[in-house]
């Protein structure tokens, strides 16, 4: 089953709930500015969003969830490289995802970690990130998320501040993990865990080396694959010894160290799933919606928005690793949520901008009618109907 193709009415949605408008709140007034809150939270913040009379506290309630409910809907999607070239997109199912993430939960607690266990993932965004990611949660342990450009540096100091015994990661980054090790040998680290390397990645059968496992040896270190640690855990994959609580850390998320030493910020299951649910009350989505996953994993935002799609169900497709590549990304997977910060819809505005002026006189008069005509519209909550089939369609 693939995801979905068509659109829900989002303007029907959004403006349907007047729960959304804001009021204005007691209190202190100082300054000039009253406090406001949204209609449908006036007595108290929200903490967690409610599915079906449910509420979803923690990011494995959420996950679990979703993964009985949209059991055989595409989850995650990658980039399949064919003939060294950039091919479609290959899914797997929530039902699929959810047996490799206990497999990998367990398969941890076959490596002797525990609750509360600081479990490193440092690599781009992948597929294997977010299983490795919930299995920790399975299991109750939290994830500390390194930035993929990290230096050796920064990757010794948060090894080392957050104590942690076991770092999963891509080939590339194995070598950066060694050299950290032999730099400070006191550290905690015992095992390495590589993702497996195949040819979605462009890289035919290769596995973990035999090299890079000796040059793990050198300093104590135990360098094995992903898959053989999900083998670990067969058979007791089903069974999680220990869900989270709202109050137990979900992740440490430490800064990209550019303006001084990584500082890590400690966020709990019920400080994400408040996120979620206050993103889920003000953005409509449905399981036949389409994320494309590029901002980096290690960045709360880009978290945020994966969990909120499994809270709907819908379906992450990662990017092909390259951003310089983004563009052909989306043109293959098409996505309905685009998320991105600034300088990223900067770039898109100027692509599009200088292919427009590239155009005949009423090509670029046309183009230039429809956006002012488009953005009156977008300024009062509506949409431009005509100019979106005419125009706008192609774009997207």
């Amino acid at each position: 089953m693939g995801a979905g193709t068509s659109t829900p009415d989002y303007d029907a949605m959004l403006f349907a709930d007047k729960t959304q408008q804001s009021i204005v709140c007691e209190g202190d007034q100082a300054g000039g500015a009253a406090p406001r809150r949204a209609k449908g939270c006036a007595e108290k913040l929200l903490e967690f969003p409610t599915v079906d009379g449910v509420d979803l506290c923690t990011i494995w309630d959420a996950f679990r969830r979703s993964a009985d409910v949209f059991k055989t809907r595409n989850f995650a999607g990658t980039r399949r490289h064919e003939d060294g070239k950039r091919g479609s997109y290959q899914w797997e199912s929530y039902g699929t995802i959810s047996n490799a993430v206990k497999e990998f939960g367990a398969g941890l607690v076959s490596l002797g970690q525990k609750p509360e266990s600081n479990i490193g993932i440092y690599s781009l965004n992948r597929t294997e990130w977010m299983i490795a990611s919930l299995g920790n949660f399975s299991q109750n342990m939290r994830t500390v998320a390194l930035y993929d450009t990290l230096g050796v540096e920064a990757v010794t100091h948060i090894l080392s501040h957050a104590e942690i015994e076991v770092v999963v990661c891509s080939k590339d980054k194995v070598p950066k993990i060694i050299e950290a090790k032999r730099s400070n040998e006191a550290m905690p680290l015992k095992t390495i865990i590589q993702f497996d390397v195949f040819e979605l990645y462009n890289n035919v059968h290769e596995t973990v080396s035999e090299d890079d496992k000796k040059l793990a040896e050198e300093v104590g270190i135990d360098l094995i694959g992903f898959s053989e640690v999900r083998k670990k855990g067969t058979g007791d994959g089903d069974k999680p010894s220990f869900d989270p609580k709202p109050t137990d850390l979900a992740f440490v998320m430490y800064t990209s160290g550019t303006t001084g030493v990584p500082k890590g910020a400690m966020l709990t299951h019920g400080n994400i799933m408040a996120c979620v649910g206050s993103t889920k009350a003000v953005l409509p989505l449905s399981p036949e919606d389409i994320h494309i996953s590029y901002l980096p994993l290690a960045h709360i935002f880009e978290t945020i928005i994966q969990v909120t799609m499994i809270l709907y169900g819908g379906s992450v497709g990662y990017f092909g690793g390259n951003v310089k590549l983004l563009a052909e990304d989306y043109v293959e997977l098409r996505p309905t949520v685009l998320c991105g910060v600034p300088r990223v819809f900067g770039k898109i505005y100027s692509k599009v901008n200088a292919q427009v002026d590239q155009g005949w006189f009423f090509k670029r008069w046309m183009f230039y009618r429809a956006l002012e005509a488009s953005s009156q519209k977008i300024r009062v909550g509506e949409r431009h109907e005509r100019y979106d089939n005419m125009i706008w369609k192609k774009i997207r």
